[in-house]
């Protein structure tokens, strides 16, 4: 039998933002007025709004969706919005405020975002013994006609490029914004550093990053910050050190394709580097290429990693890529160069260690 279905009749503003007030809390919380002292524009005489208070409509208002100024115009009229935002002012207003913006105020913004992130893993109890680092960047296709800093990209993308940091839980440590055609590492050292260097000295230290970080001055960086690293290499780099390889073993892993893959193992030391480095190798078969190929012409698939190596310690690798290896090290909460270079084996997941 169908129920009834009454319909009342309000006068009250409706809005689809109550989510808001979980930000506002958040922002509460985190005492981010305080946070901020010395990382937004001052104001030499009072203003509608204050500069923290336009700094924390902006983040309200891309939580919201904005995803430019002209949208704060829209969201003004949002009863939800303006119910946990201080005192508004014109899409204009804003985009002059934004301007008064510097690189050193940035760059103070860029500091209080590692402190805010590592504030908020340690209250939630996640600041154990170890850390991993992951740098990434990314290009952003524009289509819009008033963005300034684009160009185009080695993908033939036209836009801008950003480049980040999170931890192996998803928090963010760095988030920058830059011109388009940007490469890839361009600024790495400087954030491996700006976050390890806040963490306790009692913290192990680990960084993951894709093969366009893969140069002297990201081992460089990790060195000095005490981190072992796994980053994966370049065509270019890698190729010439294949012959390195006197010996390819069967390994469990299989490529993404689910082939079936070898691994073998070499030792690099990199022009103008501080350190030797263990390259570690996986090759896959190419699809109809014969495993038995005269003159050694089979063509292979190889996804390579760059690991440091202590030279006096013997390596041996059967089946276990340093990334493998960095993760079992966080499950067991060991470190990476005792699981690498101990005495003890771990043959359950084909790594012997000498």
């Amino acid at each position: 039998m169908p129920l009834p279905i009454k319909i009342d009749v309000t006068d009250q503003c409706l809005s689809a933002r109550g989510g808001l007030v979980l930000w506002r809390e958040v922002i509460d919380q985190l005492d981010l007025k305080r946070r901020l002292e010395g990382s937004l524009p001052a104001y030499k005489i009072a203003t509608a709004a204050s500069s923290y208070e336009k700094f924390e409509a902006t983040v309200l208002g891309i939580a919201a969706g904005a995803d430019c100024i002209d949208e704060m115009d829209r969201l003004a009229l949002d009863p939800a919005f303006d119910a946990v935002t201080g005192e508004l002012v014109t899409a204009r207003s804003y985009g002059d405020y934004y301007r008064l913006f510097d690189p050193q105020l940035l760059k103070n913004i860029s500091y209080a975002l590692i402190n805010m992130a590592l504030e908020l893993r340690r209250r939630l109890g996640l600041l154990g013994d170890s850390f991993t680092l992951k740098l990434d960047s990314t290009n952003h296709e524009q289509h819009g006609e008033k963005i300034e800093g684009a160009a185009i990209n080695y993908k033939g993308h036209w836009g801008l490029d950003s480049i980040l940091a999170f931890d192996e839980l998803g928090f963010q440590y760095w988030i920058e914004p830059r011109q388009g055609a940007t490469y890839t590492s361009n600024g790495a050292p400087e954030i491996i550093d700006a976050v390890l260097r806040r963490l306790p000295r009692r913290i192990r230290r680990f960084a993951l990053a894709d093969s366009g970080f893969c140069n002297n001055a990201f081992f460089t960086a990790c060195a000095t910050a005490n981190a072992f690293f796994v980053c994966a290499m370049r065509s270019m780099m890698y190729r010439p050190l294949i012959r390195r390889v006197n010996h390819w073993q069967e390994s469990k892993l299989l490529f993404r394709d689910k082939r079936p893959c070898e691994v073998g193992s070499c030792v690099y030391y990199p022009k103008g580097g501080r350190q030797t480095l263990r390259v570690v190798f996986m090759r896959a078969l190419r699809p109809n290429e014969q495993s038995n190929a005269l003159f050694s012409d089979a063509r292979y698939d190889y996804p390579v990693e760059a690991t440091p190596l202590d030279p006096m310690m013997k390596v041996e690798t059967r089946g276990a890529l340093p990334s493998a290896c960095l993760a079992k090290a966080k499950r067991r909460q060991v470190g990476p160069r005792r699981l690498i270079h101990g005495k003890k084996a771990a043959s359950k997941d084909g790594l012997t260690m000498n």
